[in-house]
């Protein structure tokens, strides 16, 4: 089982360096129930629960929208 985590924190890992590398700007990396959050600048961490799933999904959304409002007025 630690094995799949692995796997899977440097399959996602790999999509957040060549997302960079192309030109992305970072907002949110998520593994399973953890995510960090850009949110005004600064990294957060945030623990996700499976049982809210829509309530976080939609908390994801507003914290994407407000950064993607505060990269348009530095671009």
């Amino acid at each position: 089982m630690v094995g799949f985590y692995i796997q899977v924190m440097i399959h996602e890992g790999v999509h957040l360096v060549f997302g960079l590398l192309s030109g992305y700007r970072f907002s949110s990396f998520r593994i399973a129930g953890w995510m960090w959050i850009k949110k005004e600048g600064k990294l957060c961490f945030k623990k996700l629960s499976y049982q809210t799933g829509i309530e976080n999904q939609r908390e994801l959304m507003e914290i994407v929208e407000s950064t993607a409002t505060q990269q348009r007025k530095q671009a």
